[in-house]
């Protein structure tokens, strides 16, 4: 098993410094679908290099390579999405948090006022904004002057509702 975590780990740090160069080089139109194609191509090499390896990696405790094929191979590819939705968590949230944005801007403006920091983020620009990102992912369409979700919108927000309910939380704003 940790030897499946440690491969999955190793994964995982290649393709964020390959995500990191790329951006670096030329910032891609679509940040997501560029995390999703690096990402992609590093599954494949997972079976791979846990298939090529020593089930100790060289230099694991014996006690820690005992895990059989299957279950190292499962709970090492299992390991390398969660890191990967923890990746994208971590990546949107530093991309787009409006809350980091705030304090970002005010730490360059110490004792800046309210209407100072409305002035930077204009509501009315940033709901556009939102609205149009939404719209190159695919989640809401413009339909006769009017936004409605498409198939994967209302299959995302079914999801986000469920998991709301099931989690005791409130419907949402």
């Amino acid at each position: 098993m940790f030897k499946g975590v440690i491969i999955s780990c190793a994964l995982s740090i290649l393709w964020i410094c390959i995500q990191i160069a790329r951006f670096h080089v030329r910032r891609p139109e679509k940040m997501f679908k560029s995390l999703v194609i690096i990402f992609a191509i590093t599954v494949p090499l997972f079976p791979l290099v846990y298939f090529l390896t020593p089930r100790d990696l060289f230099f694991l405790p014996r006690q820690c390579s005992q895990t059989t094929f299957w279950l190292g191979l499962f709970t090492g590819l299992l390991a390398h999405i969660l890191f990967f939705f923890a990746y994208v968590e971590f990546f949107y949230y530093v991309e787009r948090s409006v809350t980091l944005r705030i304090l970002v801007e005010i730490r360059k403006r110490p004792e800046c006022t309210l209407e100072e920091v409305r002035g930077i983020y204009n509501m009315e620009t940033m709901v556009a904004d939102r609205v149009n990102v939404m719209r190159e992912n695919g989640f809401v369409e413009l339909e006769r002057g009017l936004w409605q979700l498409t198939s994967k919108g209302k299959l995302f927000t079914q999801t986000f509702s469920l998991t709301r309910r099931i989690l005791n939380l409130s419907p949402g704003q």
